[in-house]
């Protein structure tokens, strides 16, 4: 019996296949820049006081796009556009070769990743190392990397609401029924939210760490992996996973972007008077390369 005939090899290949896929589609962010995006005195200091310029900067970060922006938002998409056709074949392999050792992997390890249940302590645990330590760099991607989880976590339920689309397990044997906008909680199944969260995450430490190229191998190598446990668990469908890992990609892009100013694009601050009640909003163009 040679290798290409061996059920266990075709299984593994498959498996494999599917994770590089994943992968290559993340690798322009984890790609080695030429230079360190920021400098310990300037943009590596945050604070919860700027969540709301932040979330403006997410929302507004479309119409800042430059055409290579623009160009690999359409990369992505036609991406999840080509991976609908295969939703179903990749299910059905995922159903018929997982196995109780890959199962107790994805619960245990990968799903409360995506779902922030280790997530959480390995991003705060970074967080207070990088202040214990006086390591600005270290606190500054871990708490934008909170961030981006919280973000990538809040718009993927918006489109959830949007789509409204069955899950491998509610609907095996159709992979495209959507419902439409609503406000069941049922059926919600596009974009993956662990993928999103996960790609997120991988985006920003890889970025902040762009001089350090095994830092964005590993955070994408988890993040795939986040995405095919959603598969291997019949949560997901591949287009979910693929819009879902775009989803995370914008989101940590757009908090760390490879040339950012030293000024905010957004600031809002909140007006406090014996008598009066209201916001102050700066604004100061940039580009989100």
């Amino acid at each position: 019996m040679t290798p290409s005939t061996n059920p266990k090899f075709r299984k593994w290949f498959s498996v494999a296949a599917i994770f590089l896929v994943l992968l290559a589609l993340s690798g322009p962010a984890a790609a080695q820049y030429n230079h360190v995006p920021f400098s310990p005195d300037s943009l590596y200091r945050c604070s919860p006081a700027e969540i709301p310029s932040d979330v403006l900067k997410v929302v507004v970060s479309p119409f800042r796009w430059t055409r290579s922006g623009w160009l690999t938002a359409a990369g992505w998409m036609g991406a999840t556009a080509l991976a609908m056709p295969a939703d179903r074949p990749v299910n059905d392999f995922f159903q018929t070769h997982s196995s109780p050792f890959t199962r107790e992997v994805s619960r245990l390890v990968l799903e409360p990743l995506g779902s922030g249940l280790l997530m959480a302590p390995v991003v705060g645990g970074a967080w207070l190392v990088g202040r214990v330590t006086h390591n600005s760099r270290l606190s500054f991607a871990a708490y934008r990397s909170a961030e981006a989880w919280l973000f990538a976590a809040g718009a993927v339920q918006v489109a959830k609401y949007v789509f409204h689309r069955h899950r491998p397990f509610q609907s095996p044997g159709d992979a495209m029924l959507f419902g439409g906008p609503g406000f069941s909680s049922d059926y919600l199944s596009f974009p993956s939210g662990h993928t999103a969260t996960a790609f997120a995450v991988a985006t920003v430490w890889a970025r902040v760490y762009s001089n350090k190229p095994w830092v964005g191998i590993v955070a994408f190598s988890v993040a795939s992996l986040v995405g095919v446990s959603r598969m291997h668990d019949q949560e997901h469908w591949l287009s979910d996973v693929v819009a879902g890992a775009a989803v995370g990609y914008w989101i940590g892009t757009t908090l760390v972007p490879r040339k950012p100013s030293a000024g905010r694009a957004w600031t809002v601050v909140p007006l406090v008077g014996p008598q009066s009640l209201g916001v102050k909003v700066h604004w100061s163009p940039f580009q989100i390369q």
